[in-house]
C-alpha cells in the first residue's frame, strides 16, 4: 500500500508557471536527473484537478527505452488538446531541445522553446535559448568545468543586455547542487537546491527550493515580490519504487514555527504508471 507523506514544509509562493520562477539552468539540471527510481518508465497518465475552477486536464507521457521522456500530451476534460511537448536528445543522451505548445486564452496557442548547445569536442554544454512565441528571449553563455558541470551561466535578454548571472557550487556532504542567482553587478538575488543523489535528502533551508526525503520537490518560492506569510504545502502517495502516484497541492498561511494552517486544497495530479 502507498504511504501518505505529509511534508510540512512551507514557503512564501508566487504563479509556478513564471518564467522566472527557477533558474534558466533548470530545465538542463532537471534533465541530469533519472525520471523514475526504479524500473524505467514507459507511460505515464495522469489525472489533474484544478479544484479552484473544477477543471480537469489529461496527460500522456511517454519514454524512451532509456527511460527519458520523449512526448507529453495534455488534454482538457471535452478530450480537446490542451499542450503538447516534445524533447529531443543527442546521440549521447544530452537533452538538446525541448519544445512546447499550449493553449492560452484570448492568445491562442503559444510556442515555447528551449534549445542547448553543446561544444563540439568536449560534449560540454556551452549554451541556452530559450524563446516564447514571437517575443520574450533569453540565451545564455554557459562555462562547465572539466567534468562537463556547469558553474557559471550569463543570462542575456533579447538587446544582448546581461541580466543575470547564475553560479552552481556541488556540495557532497550536503548532496547539494547549489545554483546562485545575482545581478550585473554581483548582487545576490536567490538561490536553488538540486540534489546530487535524488534518491537521497537534500538539508532543509531558506534557500526557496526544496526537495523531500524522496527527492521530490516539497517547496518552491520566489525572490522579488513575494506575498508574506503565504506558502503551498505537499502531500504524496508513493508506489513501491518510490515514484509518486498521488500528489496534492494546497495553498495555506503560516503560523509560528513554520506550521501551516487555514490549508486549502487546490490541485490534485494522480498517475498512472507503466514500468
Amino acid at each position: 500500500m502507498a504511504s501518505i507523506v505529509v511534508l510540512t514544509m512551507v514557503a512564501l509562493v508566487m504563479s509556478m508557471s513564471d518564467v522566472a520562477a527557477q533558474p534558466f539552468l533548470d530545465v538542463y539540471l532537471q534533465s541530469l536527473q533519472p525520471a523514475s527510481r526504479g524500473s524505467r518508465f514507459s507511460v505515464i497518465e495522469e489525472e489533474q484537478e484544478l479544484h479552484l475552477t473544477g477543471k480537469k486536464l489529461n496527460v500522456r507521457q511517454t519514454y524512451n527505452a532509456h527511460g527519458k521522456i520523449l512526448y507529453e500530451l495534455g488534454k482538457n476534460s471535452r478530450g480537446g488538446r490542451s499542450s503538447e511537448t516534445k524533447w529531443e536528445y543527442t546521440s549521447s543522451g544530452k537533452l538538446l531541445k525541448r519544445t512546447g505548445e499550449r493553449y492560452v486564452n484570448v492568445v491562442g496557442w503559444t510556442t515555447e522553446v528551449v534549445e542547448f548547445h553543446y561544444n563540439d569536442s568536449s560534449e560540454h554544454l556551452e549554451g541556452i535559448v530559450h524563446t516564447v512565441g514571437d517575443g520574450f528571449s533569453q540565451r545564455a553563455d554557459v562555462r562547465c568545468d572539466s567534468t562537463g558541470m556547469p558553474v557559471e551561466a550569463k543570462v542575456y535578454n533579447t538587446k544582448g543586455t546581461l541580466i543575470n548571472i547564475e553560479r552552481v557550487i556541488r556540495i557532497p556532504a550536503s548532496n547539494c547542487i547549489r545554483v546562485t542567482r545575482h545581478t550585473p553587478s554581483g548582487l545576490f538575488s536567490g538561490s536553488y537546491n538540486y540534489p546530487i543523489d535524488p534518491k537521497e535528502p537534500v538539508p532543509t533551508n531558506n534557500l526557496k527550493r526544496e526537495f523531500n526525503e524522496y527527492g521530490d520537490v516539497v517547496l518552491e518560492a520566489l525572490e522579488g515580490k513575494l506575498k508574506l506569510n503565504q506558502a503551498y504545502y505537499y502531500e504524496y502517495e508513493y508506489d513501491s519504487q518510490g515514484n509518486w502516484t498521488t500528489r496534492h497541492t494546497y495553498s495555506c498561511s503560516i503560523a509560528q514555527g513554520n506550521k501551516p494552517r487555514n490549508k486549502k486544497l487546490e490541485y490534485t495530479v494522480v498517475r498512472k504508471i507503466t514500468y
